[in-house]
């Protein structure tokens, strides 16, 4: 099973703007948009605090290297004060080589930052190694009770 972990910096800019970070606005938008990176050796840290500090980073013919879009999120916070983040599975086909990935880093960009200046949130752990060959999908099938859960 997979697990999640979060970044220490995610923290500072959940609640609000600080530390010269851009309140998250929970939902995609024009000018910011939520992504995910596949990655395959990476060793996550919580203290990594830039996109530029995670290795590991697949690279295929129809992977971009920014990650791929994060498409229909929503965001909702229950009576009980847990909020819930989830979006559509995320996929890409591979093509002309093979895509191998042992795991995810979600991450925010918006217009108030550029990619070197992007905060890493949470890293998702697969627990093995997923591949994916030439023509072949390459899924992530996010949980139905959503991606992760604040308390």
């Amino acid at each position: 099973m997979a697990t999640i972990s979060f970044y220490k910096e995610a923290r500072l800019y959940t609640g609000a703007s600080t530390n010269s970070r851009t309140q998250i606005k929970y939902n995609a938008s024009a000018s910011a948009v939520w992504r995910v990176l596949l990655v395959n050796g990476y060793v996550f840290s919580a203290e990594h605090s830039l996109k530029s500090q995670i290795t590991n980073e697949v690279t295929a013919a129809n992977y971009d290297t920014n990650g791929l879009d994060l498409q229909n999120i929503t965001w909702t916070v229950a009576t009980s004060g847990t909020a819930t983040f989830d979006a559509a599975d995320t996929q890409v086909t591979a093509s002309s080589t093979t895509i191998t990935a042992d795991g995810a880093v979600i991450y925010y960009v918006c217009a108030k930052t550029t990619l070197a200046e992007t905060s890493p949130y949470a890293y998702i752990n697969f627990a093995g190694t997923a591949a994916a060959g030439d023509t072949t999908l390459m899924k992530i099938t996010w949980n139905a009770a959503g991606i992760m859960e604040l308390k």
